[in-house]
């Protein structure tokens, strides 16, 4: 999980370098969306209110908040909880949800806020669409010039022209398949009581930081 996490706070520094270059394909409407995004990222690190100590709190709201614009964690907290997800009751998908979601959003506001150097350069090399679904290809290029392919897999909704973020792929690993791999594991091991308690605590943990 170590890796894992390194190379998505390496991911997560893409949406707030002042510094990378975009080298893309012809880009359709998800990786402008995706695009969009970064834009109204790195407008909250431009902006002069955000950049004082005292509004840190707000600032990491203003992220969360951009995040939620283009993330989908409700399908994607349930996508983690895999199999598991139709045996919860009404009550235990919520807790949940909401535990999952308020853990990835924490900690996605904090990697951004943390890890905005190291980027020299992003090169879009594909997007492929089938109907309701899309993936986005890219590699995220260090000061060091290595190499980090990235992927986004991404839905657009019936009811909207908005394509939300439902997974990302990092060196083939997707994050999805990454906590339901650790949560499976959890729940045959001990319980679905026991996920929540582990995810309760390391929420707490977060607040102490």
């Amino acid at each position: 999980m170590a890796r894992f996490d390194q190379y998505l706070r390496l991911f997560i520094s893409v949406f707030i370098t002042h510094c990378f270059v975009f080298l893309s394909i012809q880009a359709g409407v998800p990786t402008e969306q995706v695009r969009d995004s970064t834009n109204k990222l790195l407008a909250v690190f431009e902006d002069p209110y955000f950049s004082e100590d005292s509004r840190s709190d707000e600032r990491r709201e203003r992220i969360i908040e951009v995040a939620d614009e283009r993330i989908d964690w409700y399908a994607l907290c349930r996508s983690c909880l895999g199999r598991h997800w139709t045996k919860r009751t009404k009550e235990e998908k919520k807790e949940f949800i909401n535990l999952l979601s308020e853990f990835l959003q924490y900690n996605y506001a904090n990697l951004i806020i943390n890890n905005f150097t190291n980027l020299k350069e992003i090169k879009y090399l594909k997007e492929r669409v089938d109907e309701r679904f899309a993936f986005v290809r890219l590699d995220i290029i260090d000061t060091d010039d290595i190499v980090y392919p990235i992927g986004y897999r991404l839905i657009n909704k019936s009811d909207s022209d908005d394509w939300e973020v439902i997974d990302i792929n990092i060196e083939g690993v997707g994050m999805v398949k990454n906590y339901r791999i650790q949560f499976d594991n959890i729940i045959r091991k001990s319980s679905f009581d026991e996920l929540i308690q582990k995810l309760k605590s390391r929420i707490e943990k977060l607040d102490l930081e």
